[in-house]
């Protein structure tokens, strides 16, 4: 069996690992709607515990992808170019700004994020800069590249205009805290 290195990894990270944290996110908010619902103080502080595995995991998808982009951008590029892969690109985005969501409605309710205001604010600058960028990008790539096929349309080429409903899904729990 061959060693897995550092790089590899690296290389191999692609768009789509960031899916994790937002399915993360979407079950830590949902638990903590039951817990609510049922009154259950210990399913409270699971949602919790999930919203933050949440936050890690996008902070580490993040972290990774960021050195993907700089040290194997010809990787990004092919992902950009693929008529699955690029549309996942848009996850990136997305998930930015369900984190918003689980911070006003999980970890404020719980008293567990002293500076939400702060937090739900740098994230929702890069849900907002990310979705500027990305929509244009993938399209583009996809255009100029050899690879698209009209067999290759699933539901999935239909991510990027869905993150624009989450962004504003987001930021309504912003204003309704008037932290802007």
């Amino acid at each position: 069996m061959e060693k897995v290195t550092f790089q590899d990894v690296i290389r191999t990270m692609e768009p789509r690992w960031v899916m994790s944290s937002m399915a993360t996110w979407a079950t830590g908010i949902l638990t903590m709607i039951v817990a609510g619902k049922f009154n259950l103080i210990w399913l409270k502080y699971l949602a919790g515990i999930l919203v933050f595995l949440a936050m890690l995991f996008f902070d580490l998808f993040a972290i990774f992808f960021t050195i993907r982009l700089f040290k194997f951008p010809q990787e990004v590029k092919k992902d950009m170019s693929h008529p699955i892969f690029a549309n996942f690109f848009a996850g990136i985005f997305i998930s930015a700004a369900v984190i918003v969501a689980g911070i006003w409605n999980v970890l404020v309710p719980l008293n567990w994020c002293h500076a939400p205001e702060v937090v739900s604010k740098i994230f929702y600058l890069i849900a907002l800069v990310l979705w500027t960028i990305i929509p244009v990008i993938v399209p583009f790539m996809l255009t100029i590249s050899e690879n698209v096929d009209p067999k290759h349309a699933i539901g999935i080429w239909f991510l990027p205009p869905v993150g624009i409903f989450v962004l504003v899904f987001a930021g309504n729990f912003m204003v309704l805290h008037w932290i802007w």
